[in-house]
């Protein structure tokens, strides 16, 4: 079907109409006037209703009926087509062509307005404009020069100047100022809602004295190297901008300007230039972090040491710094535990603060960073044991701090790479003395391993707890003694030291001071006959001492103590005599060397007469006598042998008699009880072999087989050691309290400190009785 619309001049008439079937063939007309030039609109709206507009003022309109259909027919400007219809039903056209001059000729997908027809029909005869419903494109000039002007509720683009004033209503929307090939003259106080300039390069020139209100947003931007620049109609005078809000500043280049509202002072950003003569702006610099590094102490704290330079190339005194860090090289940033004692923070000026609840952890309140005086180095300590897994043995680890001077916030900057190893050396076991001497002791061990091993150190002192723990009298013997001990798999030394009548512990270390150890060795006399240091052999000194032996006697006592029972004796002297004994009873040791001088009785039994083990130790010759409980010995028979030394060298070793046990040892409680299995297993540090660990619990009294050593137990599970009977006696009634215990279950019950004698309790002797007596109370 036929369908279009037409507007033409024929005799000074205009005439305007559309067409189509099923729509009345209706027209509209005016006169115009010659030789000017005339805004002539159409509309034809989606519900039928046709209007005409003659320089912006309506003259007439009228229904169709309906709705315009498609149609495919070509459009004719500035003459006809032969499917053209005209007021009078004419359809034809022959050679018809308008004569004057058409500047500007548009279709619309929507019927304009009465408001944006007389926009377009008063003074933008020479402007492109497109309009729409939310948003207005003016490539252009804006120029409100009276009446009143209601923007779009969207974007409104202006492409050249710009006249607002009090007629001009924002609608909450936007104005953009776009084009960067001309400068914007902003003239007129108007008050925008949201105001835009993102154009790299353009210029915005502000009436001198007028103020520019904006009660949403304010962006303005340039780029680098292209800064959108705002300036003063009149250089030297000012022109003012109020906001509420700044979406975005940088890259700016402003002068003569007044800043205001609730946005102000301005943050013009990092990368913008101030020209002098601003009020209302802060054109402050970020601080920079010019230098970072990091190092992990190697105090075996678990703490890294950080320092890092900051300048302002404002001087500001009140700048602040982040510290994060990174177990992944960088990736994923955390924030760090910063240590807050005053001796860990210092700088090259001030007394800068640490308060990790702060999001910027150094500098606050009165210990701010100074920059005033120049570039700060600040050296503080992450506190790392308190953020990381103490598993943690990692190179990729990295610290980076931020820097803040109240206004801006500059670039984080990130030191290399570092190791932080909180793990100690593994592996260490079986530590054990292979011989000893009067000037050196051998020792073995099976050799540690760690990723960043430093050395081996090797404690020795009187006391156990004093070796154990590095600390009073003990002293050490490491690398700087002993280059070998610098190696991972060394697996033995010689201490250049007299180590008899000492505890001895190994200690693995890496570069960080994380360490390892295990179950420590005291080293007895032992003998040695190369190592007498007197001009007399220790051959010559054995002769005359065994010449001066009166006696040397191991018999069973009665249950005081105090008297020789018979007992069964198939020998004929006290040295080769044989005892028929019980588990249970008691023997008595007794000696009478002879000879006068500072000499000292350590007792052994065997029961295979190469394994030894401790029976007491240290003890004055001139006591000469030792009573003996048998507890749970597990053997056939036993022999007793006695060791006098001279706390330097061991004199004499004498066997000096047997001890046939009696029954069927299997079925003996060792010392009262023997202690049932855990069900685990670890290792025995006397013989290295694999055995099930016991169970123990508070208020035990513990003995291995292979120590002489007996250790109570506190609540603690510390194995607290005895020093000697009398101590036990003030705790215990009788050797049967004692729990027998395998000598893998000491390594797993951490070293306390020694049992003093129990209060209110006194051990006496009387100098011509045997017996030693316990006084308790009063």
């Amino acid at each position: 079907s036929l369908a279009g619309i037409n507007i033409y001049l024929e005799n000074g008439n205009l005439y305007a109409g559309a067409w189509a079937s099923g729509i009345n063939n209706t027209w509209l007309s005016s006169t115009v006037n010659a030789n000017t030039w005339n805004n002539v609109i159409l509309t034809f709206s989606d519900t039928g209703y046709t209007r005409l507009f003659i320089n912006g003022i309506g003259v007439g309109g009228f229904y169709t009926g309906t709705s315009m259909p498609s149609h495919t027919n070509g459009a004719a400007i500035g003459g006809c087509n032969s499917a053209t219809q005209y007021s009078d039903g004419t359809t034809t056209c022959s050679g018809e062509y308008f004569n004057g001059k058409i500047d500007d000729v548009r279709v619309y997908n929507v019927a304009l307005s009465a408001q944006e027809i007389y926009f377009l029909a008063n003074g933008y005869n020479n402007s492109q404009e497109s309009i729409s419903n939310t948003d207005l494109t003016i490539n252009g000039a804006f120029n409100l020069s009276s009446g009143t002007f209601t923007a779009p509720s969207g974007t409104m683009t202006i492409g050249g100047d710009f006249t607002g004033g009090s007629g001009f209503s924002h609608n909450n929307g936007t104005v953009v100022f776009a084009d960067n090939t001309q400068i914007s003259n902003i003239s007129g106080n108007t008050t925008f809602y949201n105001l835009t300039a993102t154009t790299a390069g353009k210029e915005l020139d502000f009436a001198a004295g007028s103020t520019q209100t904006v009660n949403g947003t304010l962006t303005l931007t340039g780029s680098s190297g292209n800064l959108l620049t705002l300036r003063s109609s009149s250089a030297g005078s000012t022109w003012t901008i109020n906001a509420n809000a700044i979406s975005n500043f940088d890259y700016l280049d402003v002068k003569d300007s007044v800043a205001g509202g609730n946005a102000a002072p301005f943050d013009p950003g990092a990368n913008s230039i101030d020209s002098g003569n601003n009020s209302g702006w802060s054109f402050n610099e970020p601080p920079v972090v010019t230098y970072v590094s990091a190092t992990q102490s190697s105090n075996g704290d678990g703490k890294v040491s950080l320092t890092f330079t900051i300048t302002d190339p404002d001087g500001d005194d009140t700048v602040q710094a982040t510290v994060e860090y990174s177990l992944d090289g960088g990736t994923t940033w955390q924030t760090a535990t910063i240590s807050e004692s005053t001796s860990e923070i210092s700088a090259t000026y001030g007394s800068p603060a640490v308060n990790n609840a702060n999001a910027h952890q150094i500098g606050y309140g009165g210990g701010y960073i100074s920059t005033s005086s120049g570039a700060n180095t600040i050296t503080a300590v992450w506190d790392a044991a308190s953020d990381v897994s103490p598993t943690t043995d990692l190179s990729t680890v990295m610290l980076r701090v931020t820097p803040y001077d109240g206004t801006d916030t500059g670039s984080a900057t990130a030191s290399s790479n570092f190791d932080l190893d909180m793990v100690a050396p593994e592996s260490l076991d079986n530590f054990q003395f292979v011989s000893t001497y009067s000037s050196f002791t051998e020792l073995s061990w099976t050799p540690a391993t760690d990723s960043n091993f430093n050395h081996y150190e090797i404690w020795y002192a009187l006391l156990d707890s004093d070796a154990q723990n590095r600390t009073g009298g003990a002293v050490e013997w490491d690398n700087d003694d002993d280059a070998t001990l610098a190696t991972m798999s060394t697996s033995s030394a010689s201490v250049l030291a007299n180590l008899q009548n000492k505890y001895v512990y190994i200690f693995a270390v890496d570069d960080y001071g994380n360490y390892s150890t295990v179950e420590g060795v005291f080293i007895p006399k032992t003998s040695n006959k190369n190592s007498s240091s007197s001009s007399e052999s220790s051959d010559d000194i054995e002769e005359k001492i065994n010449e001066a032996i009166e006696s040397i006697e191991v018999k069973p006592v009665n249950e005081n103590n105090d008297n020789y029972v018979s007992g069964t004796d198939s020998g004929s002297g006290s040295h080769s005599a044989t005892y028929t004994v019980s588990n249970n009873e008691s023997v008595k040791i007794a000696w009478d060397f002879g000879v006068i001088g500072k000499y000292f009785v350590d007792l052994y039994y065997t029961s295979n007469g190469v394994d030894y083990i401790p029976i007491a130790q240290h003890i004055e010759s001139t006591d000469r006598e030792y009573i003996w409980r048998l507890n749970g010995l597990d053997a056939d028979s036993v022999s007793v042998r006695i060791d006098l030394t001279d706390l330097d060298k061991l004199i004499l070793t004498e066997t000096a008699g047997q001890l046939a046990i009696a029954g069927d040892t299997d079925n003996y409680v060792q010392f009262g009880n023997m202690a049932t299995g855990s069900g685990e297993y670890g290792h025995s540090p006397a013989t290295g072999e694999v055995e099930e660990i016991s169970e123990v619990g508070p208020g035990m009294f513990i003995k291995s087989p292979s120590y002489s050593t007996v250790y109570y137990v506190d609540e603690n599970m510390q194995r607290r050691p005895f020093l000697n009977e009398q101590s036990y006696f003030t705790w215990a009634d009788s050797w049967s309290e004692l729990t027998t215990v395998t000598d893998a279950t000491l390594p797993e019950l951490t070293l306390g400190t020694p049992m003093l004698p129990k209060q209110g309790v006194v051990m006496v002797k009387i100098q011509s009785d045997n017996k030693v007596y316990a006084i308790e109370g009063e």
